[in-house]
């Protein structure tokens, strides 16, 4: 004899056993049980502040990816990582320039401020212009005068002859040519804004900016007068009309921290409207920017619409249940359970991964419209055995015996079906999927403790009578058999679906542009601050290196095979602490004094406008000492230095990629590992370039968890239904609606993006349980068919689908464009997914051939007519698969 059947008695004993112990109890003292209940939900409900949203694309990615590697470093050894900005926009530029002065004057008192300023200041740089310029250039610069003074003094003196033409003027033109033109002259010029170089050929008064000595301490200008706020500055972060201005802000803090974010953004915000005047113009507008203002928005923004849309999900759901359900109580009966299990859920989430990602976020949207289903066929077979005339107790105990394996059954499905998206990299779908199958779990053990002692306390305030049911008149489809010519006609429709959404799928595009997927929350403060920090307004990528020589040999490197930027066409942005301290001064400064001094005797001989220019470049030639990097303006110094405030192992690289094109971030990434492997003494940091990476680490594990549930769903049916025919209708049903959506969706316009990708490998899930219920319904077990509960298991099919329906539906709502793409795509996989159930499996079912039904055997413990008629969520009936006893 196999020891197999005994076993299975031995474990429907136990459950048996346990239900009674449990009913029994909570017969007893319903109103403890709930209370006991309540107090561990509490409990629970206590660790549920502790969840956050983490809102950065970052959160999303393995932590061992490159990119997240070199931003991590980034974050530890470089301050000015995250930047705070202050912008006052407004159309009088005196007013905003004062503005920017006393913000300034503010922010430096700031205790977590490192530094701040609003102005670059360029003249010391302006000033020592000319040691930038190559040693070639200015000898020959240098030659090209002497051979001028040679021929202009023969000219002058009697009796000497010049037996050449007279040679041209001096051409101080390619000097200025080189200044422009040159790498890293042209990465400095951007840093400090082209309009803020003055020609030094203009008159004196243009010739260098005019700045107050009280205006500039410690490299950060100081509060200072109206009058003096007034007079534009070179370097200043104005725009060149002036029309906005900005203060810029290192400050020490982890700008990720969404709770110091929200306090510097309340702060700042403050500030500036504390700085406006009472005669301000109509159209002054002052607003903290960065990512101190896009994450805490963002973040409140995704609270505020998960809140919104889960009470849209629970009044969509009770809108459903009132389609079916006709008594009040019912509601409390469902509702109770679901949220006693949401508030486990959230506690258990609490525990185990506290901080949630963009996905993950909306896990209990998801979990709302699947966790009710448990609660619904539940109380569908508690009226069915109420309906008989059967006492509340003896109805649910009826109830747990006939539905408690094949609900943990259905549970177990799912809850693999969404454990299946650990195994990807990408955190968006691990995440996800850890925390929905715990959720699913939490939610059908809520269901099966919390609703028996609640019905147990109802029914002795008032008894429940009768069924609880709304009447229905169902489609003649639902009816019986199908006639073998429209059966045939729908099969083969199917099937072509099925081929159809197969070949469809290579047409399938993803989303590249990201814009149209995030919460615009930050939104548009109406300012237009860019032109104001010049050339640094872009997209930056931080080269970090161990020691000087190697960051500095990246750099050339990059400026060689880039000379017009990573992006070919932005022209040089690369910007190393070498930038700002050129090679070979010591030849430089002797050809600047040999320079200087042909220029003065020049002076003696030069007429005209040659005389004028001369005299113009004469300030430029007084330059006796190289550049030295401790002789720096304090704002050069603190923009590239470390946190230990060492300098010279920090380079910027900006670029003009957009950071929400996944084509221009994929390239960026591109650009940057060929340059991580050309140069691994140093790493490469972008936060924008995580884009790179999300997408194509997106598509290779959309198929690998995509096919895993697939697998799992097929392995995890056969196994539990002994039946590779009904594995086979079950797993080619939900193969069909899956591929039918996926033919849909070029058609609709509709790509697949980070959020919606998701449906597929949940949708095999969702749709699993609608198609066991069906096939296990018709197709019994050894071929035979009985359409007698096709009724019954249909009507249980459109009740859950159609809550699951709604709750996703809720999300369409929601600001955030990945969210509501998530939404679309699961109400057409679960509308195509219902259709597919509830008409192509009975066509099909009715294709196999009608085998009578054999008389069961009568135990002592025979089956009831309801276990016959009554149909589990997603397995047969114990009383099919478990021999009688005796």
């Amino acid at each position: 004899m196999s020891a197999s059947p005994p076993s299975l008695s031995s474990l429907a004993s136990f459950k048996q056993r346990l239900i009674r112990g449990y009913l029994a109890l909570a017969g007893r003292r319903p109103g403890t049980v709930l209370l006991v209940l309540a107090l561990l939900t509490t409990v629970l409900g206590a660790l549920v502040p502790r969840l956050e949203v983490d809102p950065r694309l970052e959160a999303l990615l393995p932590p061992n990816t490159t990119t997240s590697q070199a931003n991590d470093e980034a974050k530890r050894r470089f301050a000015s990582v995250s930047p705070y900005y202050l912008v006052i926009q407004s159309s009088d530029p005196d007013l905003n320039r004062r503005m920017a002065q006393q913000a300034l004057a503010e922010v430096q008192k700031w205790p977590e401020t490192l530094w701040a300023i609003q102005r670059r200041d360029p003249s010391y740089f302006l000033d020592r212009r000319l040691l930038y310029i190559d040693r070639g250039t200015l000898e020959e610069l240098g030659e090209d005068v002497e051979i001028f003074l040679d021929w202009h003094r023969c000219a002058a003196m009697p009796g000497c002859v010049n037996f050449e033409e007279e040679p041209p003027e001096p051409d101080f033109e390619r000097i200025r040519s080189q200044y422009e033109s040159a790498p890293e002259l042209a990465a400095l010029i951007g840093l400090f804004g082209k309009e803020n170089i003055p020609d030094p050929e203009a008159s004196a008064e243009a010739e260098a900016p005019a700045e107050d000595p009280s205006a500039v301490e410690g490299g950060a200008l100081q509060k200072v007068s109206a009058t003096q706020a007034s007079s534009k500055q070179f370097g200043e972060l104005c725009r060149p009309d002036g029309g906005a201005c900005v203060v810029q802000a290192t400050i020490d803090g982890d700008a990720s921290d969404l709770q110091f974010a929200t306090e510097m953004l309340h702060r700042g915000e403050a500030l500036l409207e504390s700085l406006h005047p009472e005669d301000k113009p109509s159209d002054l507008i002052t607003a903290v920017t960065g990512i101190y203002r896009s994450l805490p928005l963002t973040r409140e923004a995704v609270m505020t619409d998960l809140q919104s849309t889960f009470g849209l999900t629970l009044a969509l759901i009770v809108g459903v249940l009132a389609l079916q359900f006709r008594r009040p109580r019912t509601f409390l009966l469902l509702l109770v359970p679901l949220g006693v299990g949401s508030v486990w859920s959230l506690g258990v989430f609490a525990l185990i991964s506290p901080t949630l990602n963009l996905i993950s976020s909306a896990v209990m949207i998801v979990l709302a419209g699947l966790g009710i289903d448990f609660g619904i066929h539940l109380i569908t077979h508690f009226s069915n055995e109420k309906e008989r005339g059967l006492a509340t107790k003896d109805a649910l105990y009826n109830s747990l015996d006939q539905l408690m394996s094949s609900l943990w059954v259905a549970a177990l499905t799912t809850s693999c079906s969404f454990l299946a998206l650990t195994v990807g990299r990408f955190r968006g779908f691990a995440q996800m999927g850890l925390l929905a199958s715990v959720g699913i779990i939490c939610i059908l053990v809520a269901t099966m403790v919390v609703m028996p002692p609640l019905i147990l306390w109802l029914d002795r305030r008032r008894p429940f009578q009768g069924s609880v049911i709304r009447p229905w008149t169902p489609p003649s489809a639902l009816l019986g058999r199908w006639r073998r010519g429209p059966a045939l006609a729908v099969t083969l429709l199917g099937l072509a679906c099925l081929g159809g959404g197969i070949w469809q799928a290579r047409n399938l595009e993803l989303e590249h542009d990201f814009k149209r997927l995030v919460t615009q929350a930050a939104g548009d403060h109406g300012t237009d601050f860019g032109p104001a920090l010049h050339g640094t307004s872009r997209g930056v990528v931080l080269m970090l290196a161990d020691d000087p020589e190697a960051l500095e040999a990246a750099g050339q490197g990059v400026r060689e095979r880039y000379p017009e930027g990573l992006r070919g066409n932005e022209g040089a942005a690369v910007i190393t602490p070498g930038t700002f301290v050129p090679p070979e001064q010591d030849e430089r400064l002797a050809a600047i004094a040999r320079l200087k001094a042909l220029a003065a005797d020049a002076e003696r001989h030069a007429k005209g406008k040659l005389a004028q220019r001369l005299k113009a470049w004469q300030p430029l030639l007084d330059v006796d000492e190289p550049i030295r990097a401790e002789d720096m303006p304090q704002w050069v110094l603190d923009s590239f230095a470390e946190r230990d405030r060492s300098f010279g192992k920090v380079g910027v690289i900006y670029h003009s990629y957009s950071s929400e094109d996944a084509h221009h971030m994929i390239e960026l990434t591109k650009k940057l590992d060929d340059l991580r492997a050309t140069y691994p003494k140093v790493r490469f940091a972008s936060s924008s370039a995580v884009l790179g990476e999300v997408v194509p680490l997106l598509a290779a594990d959309g198929l690998l968890v995509t096919g895993l549930t697939l697998v799992g769903l097929l392995v995890g049916t056969l196994l539990v239904g002994r039946s590779l025919r009904r594995t086979l209708l079950v797993v080619t049903a939900i193969c069909t609606a899956i591929a039918s959506s996926i033919a849909l969706m070029p058609l609709l316009g509709w790509k697949v993006n980070f959020y919606n990708m998701l449906v597929f490998p949940v949708g095999f899930g969702m749709g699993v349980d609608g198609a066991i219920y069906v096939v296990w319904s018709v197709y019994r077990r050894r071929g035979v068919t009985d359409w007698s509960g096709l009724l019954v298991s249909s009507r249980a099919v459109l009740g859950a689908t159609l809550t699951t329906f709604v709750a996703f539906a809720s999300l369409t709502t929601s600001h955030n464009g990945g969210l509501a793409s998530l939404g679309k795509l699961a109400m057409l996989v679960l509308s195509i997914t219902l259709v597919t159930n509830l008409l192509w499996l009975p066509a099909v079912l009715s294709l196999i051939p009608q085998r009578a039904k054999p008389e069961p055997d009568k135990g002592p413990e025979g089956p009831t007519q309801s276990s016959r008629e009554e149909l589990p969520a997603t397995a047969p009936p114990v009383t099919e698969e478990l021999p009688e006893a005796g």
